[in-house]
């Protein structure tokens, strides 16, 4: 980019009016692409900042799934893991029923049978 530089201003001191429009419309389509780059880069870094949060967020809390569900450190459970994933929030799962798995009161979210 600095190279471009000096040879629009080189062009410019000769003036090759036609050389130096190339040049900044050159210089002007680089820039665009880096922007566009830098936006995409932009876009991940937020992206992998969240999910480091989310994994530190359940790490410290000693949270683990188990047959679908969450339980924390003590095995208390099970936490709907929808509600945590989407609110941060720890909503115990109702007890299952006869020939059903347990679901979360909030969401509905039924945790998968287990074979």
């Amino acid at each position: 980019m600095v190279n471009m530089l000096k040879d629009i201003k080189e062009m410019g001191e000769k003036a090759q009016y036609a050389e130096v429009m190339k040049g900044i419309s050159e210089m002007s389509a680089k820039l665009s692409e880096m922007t566009m780059s830098v936006s995409v880069l932009q876009s991940e870094n937020t992206s992998l900042k969240e999910e480091i949060r989310k994994l530190k967020d359940f790490e410290s809390r000693g949270l683990h799934i188990k047959d679908g569900a969450m339980y924390d450190r003590d095995n208390n459970g099970p936490y709907c893991p929808n509600c945590y994933e989407n609110h941060r929030i720890l909503n115990l799962m109702s007890p299952p029923l006869p020939n059903t798995s347990p679901k979360c009161s909030q969401c509905r979210y039924n945790m998968p049978e287990v074979l």
